[in-house]
């Protein structure tokens, strides 16, 4: 007695089927990858590695001046405050102000004096988060003093990010002090792009 034809077509179905692909046919994506970019993975990997340790070793500082009105007699005795915003403490750091522009109201009297010094603020270390104050006194009248309607300072700072190494790094910072809405001389920040290659000067 013959077999239903149904289940004929259901064995030639089976036999038709495809072959599922073993684990050892399967191509991996380390091989699909190029020669030329394995190659390039190893050092691509050094260099991020480096950047992210140079970034979060490499040291940050910041200065921020007095929000008090300055004398407008005397704008550079007002203290501006050096941070230390890195990870690492920092070495030898020095501070030196270096005026470049002083503007002054009609001077109403011939016998006025004023004296000009390199005024550099010094400390053996500056921690982490650490703060000091130091004054640009790099200008004043000794007599009769007059009216200034504008100065500017540059502070420039060298350190040692390591204690015993003798390599110094510089940091440069411009402050101008100039009138407020409240008409009185404030310092604050100016950009160092829209400065003059000229200045300031070597510290």
């Amino acid at each position: 007695m013959s077999k239903p034809k149904h289940k004929k077509r259901g064995r030639r179905q089976l036999q038709t089927l495809p072959l599922i692909p073993t684990q050892q046919g399967r191509t991996g994506i380390w091989r699909r990858i190029p020669l030329a970019a394995k190659i390039l993975i190893g050092p691509v990997s050094v260099a991020l590695a480096c950047f992210g340790a140079y970034a979060v070793a490499e040291p940050r500082l910041s200065i921020q001046p007095s929000s008090e009105a300055v004398d407008s007699s005397n704008p550079y005795v007002t203290p501006f405050t050096l941070t230390n915003d890195g990870y690492f403490s920092i070495y030898q750091v020095k501070a030196t102000c270096i005026p470049h522009i002083l503007k002054f109201k009609a001077i109403n009297s011939r016998d006025a004096q004023a004296q000009i010094k390199n005024q550099a603020f010094t400390g053996d270390v500056l921690g982490p988060d650490e703060h000091r104050s130091f004054v640009c006194d790099v200008f004043h009248f000794t007599n009769n003093p007059q009216t200034i309607e504008y100065a500017d300072v540059g502070i420039g700072v060298t350190f040692q990010p390591i204690r015993r190494i003798n390599w110094r790094l510089f940091r440069q910072f411009l402050f101008q002090a100039a009138p407020q809405p409240d008409g009185k001389l404030h310092w604050s920040a100016l950009s160092l792009q829209n400065i003059p290659e000229s200045y300031p000067p070597n510290y």
